[in-house]
């Protein structure tokens, strides 16, 4: 029999990682919308990591919190992570040059190309033609799913108390004898749901 743990997962990835998040970065680069895909890739991940910690709600150490995602990005990920950390200017690699300089000041801070697609070999590396670092935004993103899959399945296996009391506050589970009857969040803030009138307000 599925743990309950193991089906909060499931159900609360499904529905926020796979369904939200992925909808809202595939609209981000369709849209054209280099930075502000670039910006909800990089605060996803840290938000996969702070679940996978089990501190999503602790306010403090946001970089550990995305460093602990990085590894489930792949080796390329960790790479360029480690390359950027290897100068004095930039000793917190990735978070510091790309997730806090798209956090906090809009721009990488390094001479950087925010592309939507490309046949690249990873979503952040450095072109060593320009030397420019090059973030590629729909390969971040099929990095960013499968890794997702990874954590999903590690916090179903060993929940943090934490990170399953979080999931809970936005996943109402039925009993695992009976069919689910509500396809969205139990939270009032539920993304997606209309409260009010459905038909735009006429002048």
């Amino acid at each position: 029999m599925v743990s309950d743990d193991n089906r909060l997962a499931s159900a609360f990835f499904a529905e926020y990682v796979f369904g939200f998040m992925k909808h809202d970065l595939e609209a981000a680069i369709e849209g054209k919308a280099n930075f502000l895909a670039a910006l909800g890739l990089v605060t996803y991940s840290e938000f996969l990591g702070a679940l996978k910690l089990g501190t999503v709600t602790t306010d403090a150490d946001n970089r550990s919190k995305f460093e602990a995602f990085l590894p489930y990005l792949g080796p390329a990920y960790e790479l360029i992570d480690k390359q950027i950390k290897a100068d004095p200017r930039s000793p917190r690699g990735l978070y510091q040059v790309v997730r806090s300089g798209l956090v906090h000041e809009y721009f990488v801070k390094e001479d950087a190309l925010i592309a939507r697609h490309g046949n690249v070999p990873s979503g952040v590396f450095r072109d060593t033609l320009t030397g420019k670092l090059v973030l590629v935004a729909k390969k971040f993103l099929e990095d960013f799913l499968v890794a997702a899959e990874k954590v999903r399945d590690e916090i179903a296996k060993a929940p943090n108390p934490e990170t399953t009391a979080f999931m809970r506050r936005f996943i109402a589970l039925q009993p695992a004898n009976l069919p689910s009857t509500t396809p969205h969040s139990s939270s009032h803030m539920t993304a997606g749901t209309v409260v009010g009138p459905t038909t735009p307000d006429k002048p």
